[in-house]
């Protein structure tokens, strides 16, 4: 049995590698070694180049690409614009506070030093709650909480704005501009929709709610307003000095992260060009797992607070949790409930202030996304040449700035996200491999599979039979004279090909053709034997090889 597994070794290596190399591989015992260390050299680089194709479509199944670097801008979506005033406390709303504090039998100075500290809420200080805890417990007492007291000192919305032109149109500021919270508080914000709380502070559904293209680029044709910055209504700034911020970001986005900031101030112009890009996922790429892929799909998971899923706003909402695990309430400025009711967290927290820890955030970038950049330029402006423009022909207070935000052209870039090699991809990169390095393709395979599989079977089988239907009989057939083993071997090989009207001899002989000669001279009549039964040569060579192990084990 041994010769039949080497024979089968053979055969599938001629099988599988090219001609050539097969005839090698039936040479002499050099060239037998030589073919066999080439073979495996082969085999080991055919390897190495699998494994790095595999790991690479494990660790980086997508590739991004530039699709287009004439995207229409008309099909980006305009920008969210949020307009946020330095001055936290609105000083006619401060008044009133003060008056309705008063009624408490709170002094005017403690009002006013509690209000002073109140943009504090938005850049945390430490401070001495020995005297502010007055009003604290004082407005706790009647329902009031620092969201609410923080919507009732901001400036109103239709104060800062004092005028508005959309797409070259006078437009009513009050229609495209909603009081939305942000990082910096209460703000006013155009074209946004983003995380929304209970409040209802921005308006949900209806022909106002979609988000705003615009179908052209330059100055006439994006948002221009004209803001009052009120200094002498500020009270308690977040800044030190009189200005509006001006935030420009994605407008499905609550603005808190990855945005664009600039500054207005008073009698100054402000004008922002705005590039869109964007980046679409094809179709193939849903098809991968979230871990190779590294992204998700708007429409995969909800949102912490939209319909949709964002990262901006999924980082905003681990913040959230986070805060609240430690503190057991919320920052005013956050889109939900559950706020702080005062200037300092609760007491029951003494890992509030351990700067070693930090969030554990499950957020990915979004497959399909877009983002924006922008230049901004300003100049001063004089009130003595107000009249010479046409958006300052009215009679205009002293301290109002200019904003205008627009795309700066008409095209923009477009990324495309796809899979760097699917399945299909793959198997015919193995494929190439293989055949490149071992010469091979998928009929080898099947061969090889055929030669260790039910060949062998066969072969077994039939070896088995010949040693139980005709042992006596070869034992009792003559020794026949000798004679030229090539020649009349070959003559017999081919006279059995003529019986059975098939091509016997050539491939087998010549895969083993030393062995042949070799067992003819020693053993003529076993091989005589079998060359007149329906055997196959693999059957008699495999049984005369036994016999003639058998006879030398009896005449020892």
């Amino acid at each position: 049995m041994s010769g039949s597994y080497a024979a089968m070794g053979v055969s599938s290596t001629a099988a599988m590698m090219l001609n050539c190399a097969a005839k090698y591989a039936r040479g002499n015992g050099p060239l037998r070694l030589l073919w066999t260390f080439l073979s495996a050299l082969s085999l080991a680089i055919a390897g190495i180049l699998i494994q790095l194709v595999w790991v690479r479509f494990l660790k980086s199944p997508t590739v991004i690409s530039i699709e287009d670097t004439n995207y229409p801008i008309w099909k980006v979506p305009f920008p969210g614009v949020t307009l946020c005033n330095s001055n936290k406390v609105y000083k006619p709303a401060a008044q009133e506070f003060i008056k309705d504090m008063m009624a408490y039998g709170i002094s005017n100075v403690t009002s006013t030093n509690f209000l002073k500290k109140l943009p504090w809420l938005l850049d945390p200080q430490p401070l001495e709650m020995n005297e502010l805890t007055i009003i604290q417990d004082k407005l706790m007492e009647v329902g009031i909480d620092m969201e609410r007291l923080m919507l009732q000192l901001m400036q109103p919305c239709d104060r800062m704005v004092v005028k508005c032109v959309w797409e070259g149109y006078n437009t009513n500021c009050s229609e495209i501009f909603d009081v939305i919270k942000s990082f910096q508080g209460y703000c006013c914000s155009f074209n946004y929709h983003g995380a929304r709380d209970e409040t209802k502070l921005v308006q949900d559904g209806g022909e106002d709610d979609k988000v705003l293209y615009i179908g052209g680029a330059g100055r006439g044709t994006g948002l221009s307003v004209i803001l009052d910055v009120q200094t002498e209504s500020y009270m308690a700034p977040l800044f030190p000095y009189y200005g509006i911020s001006v935030l420009i970001h994605d407008g499905t986005d609550y603005p808190e992260i990855s945005l664009l900031t600039s500054l207005v101030q008073p009698r100054q112009e402000l004008s922002i060009s705005v590039g869109g890009n964007s980046i679409e996922s094809e179709d193939n790429v849903r098809g991968l797992n979230v871990e190779q892929r590294l992204c998700w799909f708007d429409d995969e998971i909800p949102g912490n607070y939209t319909d949709d899923y964002s990262y901006q706003t999924c980082v905003t909402g681990c913040r959230i949790t986070a805060v609240a695990e430690k503190c057991g309430c919320l920052p005013f400025y956050y889109p939900t409930s559950g706020v702080f009711s005062s200037l300092q967290p609760p007491k029951d927290t003494p890992e509030f202030g351990n700067s070693s820890l930090g969030m554990n955030c499950n957020c990915l970038p979004q497959c399909t996304d877009k983002w924006y950049s922008f230049t901004s330029y300003s100049g001063q402006m004089t009130p003595d040449l107000f009249q010479n423009s046409p958006f300052l022909q009215e009679e205009m207070p002293q301290d109002v700035g200019i904003v205008n935000v627009f795309f700066k052209d008409f095209s923009s870039t477009k990324y495309r996200r796809y899979c760097f090699m699917t399945w299909d991809a793959l198997f015919a990169t193995f494929g190439g491999i293989f055949g490149l390095c071992l010469g091979g393709s998928v009929i080898s395979l099947v061969e090889l599979v055929y030669h260790f599989t039910i060949k062998l079977w066969v072969e077994t089988h039939n070896s088995a039979n010949i040693v139980r239907l005709y042992p006596q009989k070869i034992a009792k057939l003559p020794r026949p004279k000798r004679h030229s083993p090539v020649i009349s071997l070959k003559h017999c090989l081919k006279t059995k090909a003529d019986i059975h009207s098939k091509e016997f001899m050539p491939s087998y002989f010549i895969e083993r053709e030393r062995e042949w000669k070799t067992m003819w001279k020693s053993h003529p009549q076993c091989i005589l034997l079998g060359l007149n039964s329906d055997l196959p040569a693999i059957s008699i060579l495999s049984y005369c090889e036994s016999d003639a192990l058998d006879h030398a084990a009896s005449d020892a």
